[in-house]
């Protein structure tokens, strides 16, 4: 979901944080989980999110877990640990607003396009935007920890 925001549209890091401890993160083996309610939409964010892993072995949780099992959580993490995941990413849309611009008309690129007829008179409109906060956390399963946490927001006209 992230990178299908990001892909045509204007993104940029609001926050960030990182565990101190820490100054190198590797995995062996990433299980991607994407929060959300429309589950084609979480499905398909958790294969998008495993398709941008190219250097380790990545598998979408829905995949690697089945949706009964996540309410029993020494259940799931006995599976994730069986299965060899020491690493998480986690995909999470915090807010979505809609912010609306006002953009003035315009008679060309300088002050003497109000002169002569070649400039086109370019009236002005409304633009509305829609806002999208992502919070994308990475987790150590192998030492059971937050590691990296950055929030982003996606402006997408």
């Amino acid at each position: 979901l992230a990178i299908t925001l990001s892909s045509c549209s204007s993104t940029h890091v609001v926050t960030r944080w990182q565990d101190t401890a820490t100054s190198h993160i590797v995995f062996t083996k990433i299980l991607t989980l994407v929060i959300g309610g429309d589950q084609s939409l979480v499905r398909a964010g958790e294969e998008d999110l495993c398709r941008q892993v190219k250097k380790v072995p990545c598998k979408p949780a829905y995949l690697a877990m089945p949706d009964s099992m996540r309410s029993d959580i020494p259940a799931a993490k006995a599976l994730v640990r069986k299965e060899g995941f020491d690493g998480a990413l986690v995909l999470r849309v915090v807010s979505e607003r809609e912010k609306v611009t006002y953009v003035p008309p315009s008679y060309g690129p300088t002050f003497w396009g109000y002169y002569g007829y070649a400039q086109a008179y370019n009236p002005g409109y409304y633009r509305a935007d829609q806002l999208v906060r992502v919070e994308t956390s990475i987790y150590s399963i192998a030492q059971d920890k937050l590691l990296w946490v950055g929030t982003t927001e996606t402006v997408q006209p």
